[in-house]
């Protein structure tokens, strides 16, 4: 309960008697410990390490995959990893009907993933800015208030 009262309004928290500092400095080391652990069995799954295993186009892509799949939920980066994966089969799927279309574009159908990528992610922070597990919430809860009738 400490840390939905600190997420939030830490403000309000800290009058109720919550340890700010306590409770995000553990927050902090859990984060770590995740990322560490991911980390490890990402470099085990990869056999070998170098500078350019972690690139700032992959980092832009999960950060992508938390904003269309939603924060605060665990369902989120679930939904985000789903949707960003169909937009890469998408992408390369019409990717040749777009270079088709526009053939002087450069990158040709490779160029198509970013920009599917980027056009998916100002839509979703347009028109769903709090990320596809909160709007399976209010289905959720749309769906246990409708009344069945029993004939």
């Amino acid at each position: 309960r400490a840390f939905v009262s600190i997420r939030d309004n830490d403000l309000a928290a800290e009058l109720l008697g919550i340890n700010l500092f306590k409770h995000k400095l553990f927050a902090f080391f859990l984060a770590a410990v995740y990322a560490g652990a991911a980390g490890s069995l990402e470099a085990h799954s990869l056999r070998h390490l170098n500078s350019e295993t972690f690139n700032l186009v992959d980092s832009i892509f999960l950060l992508g995959m938390l904003v269309v799949g939603g924060l605060g939920s665990n369902l989120g980066p679930i939904f985000g990893s789903i949707v960003v994966e169909m937009l890469t089969d998408a992408s390369a799927m019409f990717g040749p009907f777009v270079v088709e279309l526009f053939p002087d574009a450069a990158g040709g159908a490779q160029a198509m993933r970013p920009l599917f990528f980027g056009a998916t992610l100002i839509l979703f922070l347009i028109f769903e800015p709090r990320g596809l597990a909160h709007r399976w919430q209010i289905i959720k809860a749309a769906w246990r208030l409708r009344p069945f009738s029993h004939t």
